[in-house]
């Protein structure tokens, strides 16, 4: 987890020159500008996030995250073939679902590995495995112009 705050100059490259890497750049926007740049990394074991939505990023109100200046909150998640979990949010909040892996149902409509869900106006999200999958959720605030 990288805050850039006030600059910050990084680049990810994969060390290996055996094993492919995926990576992905999720940008969120800080509630403030020109806060002081900060770094930090955690672990977290596969079997935390089996079978249910494990939370990994928030504003700090939830032990044991990465803290970002946001009111965000950011999952993880490998679902087994025909697993399922549900997500509450609030009806003025925006949800991103991206699929690591796998095919999942959310709410009706059909994601697979390398798709997207932006979804607005729903309180409640019901996301069903239709195979082995992983995926990421991001739970944030409307931003206001």
């Amino acid at each position: 987890m990288v805050s850039a705050g006030t600059g910050i100059r990084h680049s990810e490259y994969n060390h290996s020159k055996k094993s492919p890497v995926h990576l992905m750049q999720i940008w969120v926007v800080p509630r403030e500008r020109g806060l002081k740049p900060r770094w930090e990394q955690r672990q977290f074991a596969s079997a935390e996030r089996e079978g249910k939505l494990l939370p990994v990023v928030s504003s700090g109100d939830v032990a044991g995250t990465l803290k970002i200046d946001q009111d965000a909150q950011i999952y993880v998640s490998a679902l087994p073939a025909g697993g399922e979990v549900t997500h509450q949010t609030q009806i003025d909040r925006k949800v991103y679902i991206f699929v690591h892996k796998g095919e999942v149902e959310v709410n009706g409509a059909t994601l697979a590995s390398g798709d997207q869900g932006r979804i607005a106006k729903e309180t409640s999200l019901t996301i069903k495995a239709a195979k082995d999958s992983e995926l990421i959720l991001l739970d944030l605030p409307e931003l206001r112009p």
